[in-house]
């Protein structure tokens, strides 16, 4: 069936703009999306679909920006268009760069994929010769390891798909300088990643509208599920076999009144999420091994003090289910907040914050010391030093919180992150905890995390947790920074609910006893290929309840991998200690795919990424296992189809 205009007017008044084309700015419109996830114990596969209509009667040239979320692995591109979908390879940045150009230069239609050189969560693709009055289909496709929240495994698509303040953009067009009074040494010249007046375009759009949409989950569990709930929308959720592994989750009502106007987050929870798994997948004589486990050894009163149980067989209620509580053990300590005042924290986002930082300041321990430093283009201390924690300057803080607004330009986080670093020998009987509320537009995550993960290094008392605030966060930010500084990482997402519970978690955390992986041994028939982290680097701190996840690939195996996997935890003055061992025929769950070898590449590289000197291994390494990377990209090669491989929306029907 040949497919026809659609009538964009009866399913919204005004046009949605995604894809803009280079020449004129405009938009193409978007008319649709839909969000596929499969979910395999803790894999998510997420396929975001996009439909558009290019109107033009003549081919268009068009660009198109989207974030990743930090820890999501950017897998496999497609476009359909006609009877043609044009499939991606990877290939070395500048060889994929030559072939698209040649292709456009021929009247072809082609496409290139690629991370932005300074940010590693936002994705830029080129499309060149969009057919005229045609319909577009793109298709990205994701995995990631799932978080544990409440307990549970966690999924979040986030509604919007363009989330990043770009600052003063003419002066970014000049100099690649997007920040106002951004430091001097953390500038780099970026042409290629420059967006002009397309990022204008598209983030008043996204501040304007929504659009029509769906999401489909499907879980395959490896044990009976007992909880699925979604706490931010009304679903509809069927069991597909007696057991409960096998289950269904769509919209309660699904069609074209539901508008992608907020974030998506589905909660599940099996019998399996608090004990170690070993997942494993095969390619040739390779073998990728993916270690997942929650670092918990607390005892289990510990635990069921918090649980709000159900009294139905499998949960359906949204309810928070594992309260905490600030504990008694908290102990003194000295606590510096720094607020993000720039700009792009204007409204909501600046409240919250505010709000956050109130609720932090009425939780701190007694004998506590605090200060609290605001930044944007500069940074202004509410105190020169930190104080002592008494009620007269808990209430003078607040009076001035209260009168906080986002006034201070552009976000220059590297400045005063070096300043607090400068005085890590004061107070040294303080362990001393940094909480960075921001949406972490900077310019360059990478220099900042850098700085943490040195200075922390130096300062084994110190350590960095983040809260990202609003729509518009950047998960590279706020995940690398607080990996950097050993600590934890939040995204606000309920304003009200969620604030408290972020507040009080974060501080519990800092008072909790430490976990670390006191031995880790692999021995297998294979020669170990990789290892993510290695051995000797797997993170030496962590905290109780975290999930942690190791990645091996075993290669020269001729018949089936056999040897054992070992893993010792102990708290951190060894007081208690948990030891796993698996089996590798017995205890190793082997799945189909290649979405092991691709997050483990993805993650390797992301180590790699820290020194220009290993561009060569990281090419090697992505075009190896088909990762996008800094150095690499994906670039289209058109095919002829037979037959539609997606379905329309209802109304094109």
């Amino acid at each position: 069936m040949e497919i026809q205009e659609p009538r964009i007017e009866t399913v919204r008044e005004e046009i949605n703009d995604f894809l803009v084309t280079v020449e004129k700015k405009e938009g193409i419109p978007l008319y649709f999306t839909e969000n596929i996830v499969s979910i395999s114990s803790n894999i998510a596969k997420i396929e975001f679909v996009q439909y558009y209509f290019n109107p033009s009667s003549e081919p268009v040239e068009a660009m198109y920006f989207f974030p990743v979320h930090n820890d999501c692995t950017f897998t496999d591109f497609e476009a359909r268009f006609g009877k043609e979908i044009i499939k991606a390879t990877v290939e070395e940045r500048r060889k994929a760069k030559i072939k698209y150009d040649d292709a456009v230069a021929q009247g072809k239609t082609a496409f290139m994929a690629q991370p932005a050189t300074n940010s590693q969560d936002m994705i830029r693709i080129d499309m060149g010769n969009l057919p005229p009055k045609s319909q577009i289909i793109i298709i990205c496709t994701f995995h990631q390891t799932m978080e544990v929240d409440d307990l549970s495994w966690k999924l979040h698509i986030p509604s919007k798909i363009m989330p990043r303040y770009m600052g003063d953009l003419t002066e970014y067009r000049k100099t690649g300088q997007h920040l106002k009074d951004m430091a001097q040494d953390m500038h780099q010249d970026t042409p290629e990643d420059r967006l002009e007046e397309i990022i204008e375009h598209i983030t008043a759009y996204y501040n304007s509208s929504s659009f029509n949409w769906s999401i489909t989950v499907s879980i395959n569990s490896q044990s009976s599920i007992h909880r699925v709930v979604s706490p931010s929308h009304d679903i509809k959720v069927d069991f597909l076999d007696p057991t409960n592994k096998d289950a269904f989750v769509e919209l309660a009502e699904p069609g074209l009144t539901t508008f992608f106007d907020r974030d998506f987050v589905l909660l599940y929870r099996n019998h399996e999420i608090n004990k170690p798994m070993v997942l494993m997948q095969k390619r040739g004589l390779e073998y990728a091994l993916m270690v997942s486990m929650l670092a918990d050894i607390s005892p289990d009163y510990k635990a069921s003090k918090h649980r709000i149980t159900s009294n139905t067989k499998v949960d359906l209620d949204p309810k928070v289910r594992y309260l905490k509580k600030l504990e008694e053990q908290m102990k003194p300590a000295e606590f510096i907040f720094l607020l993000d005042r720039s700009y792009s924290m204007t409204g909501r986002p600046m409240e919250t914050a505010k709000s956050a930082l109130i609720l932090f300041l009425h939780s701190l321990p007694p004998n506590s010391r605090f200060n609290i430093i605001s930044f944007g283009s500069t940074f202004e201390k509410l105190f020169s030093d930190t104080v002592s924690y008494n009620q007269a300057r808990l209430s003078s803080a607040i009076i001035k919180i209260k009168q906080f607004s986002a006034d201070l330009g552009g976000t220059e986080i590297y400045s005063p992150l070096k300043a607090i670093f400068s005085k890590r020998d004061q107070y040294p009987e303080l362990e001393k905890h940094v909480f960075i509320l921001t949406d972490g537009a900077v310019f360059s995550p990478q220099l900042c995390s850098d700085l943490i993960r040195e200075s922390c290094n130096r300062a084994k008392n110190f350590a960095v947790h983040t809260i990202g605030v609003g729509d518009y966060v950047s998960t590279q930010l706020v995940i690398e920074c607080a990996k950097a500084g050993s600590g934890k990482y939040y995204f606000v997402q309920n304003y009200t609910e969620d604030l408290e519970k972020t507040v009080v978690d974060s501080l519990c955390k800092c008072f909790e006893d430490k976990i670390v992986i006191s031995q880790m041994g692999l021995a297998t028939n294979g020669d170990k290929k990789y290892q993510f982290p290695e051995i000797e680097k797997v993170p030496s701190r962590l905290f109780n309840g975290d999930y942690f996840t190791y990645f091996c690939i075993i290669n020269d195996v001729e018949d089936k991998l056999e040897g054992s996997l070992s893993i010792k935890l102990s708290m951190k003055l060894g007081t208690k200690k948990k030891k796993y061992l698996f089996n590798m025929q017995e205890d190793v769950k082997l799945i189909g795919g290649d979405s092991i070898f691709k997050m483990f590449c993805s993650s390797y590289i992301r180590d790699l990424d820290k020194s220009w000197a290993n561009k060569e291994a990281i090419v090697s390494l992505a075009t190896e296992y088909q990762i996008p990377s800094k150095h690499t990209a994906l670039i289209g090669k058109p095919y002829l189809i037979k037959y539609p491989l997606t379905k329309n929306p209802s109304f094109l029907t």
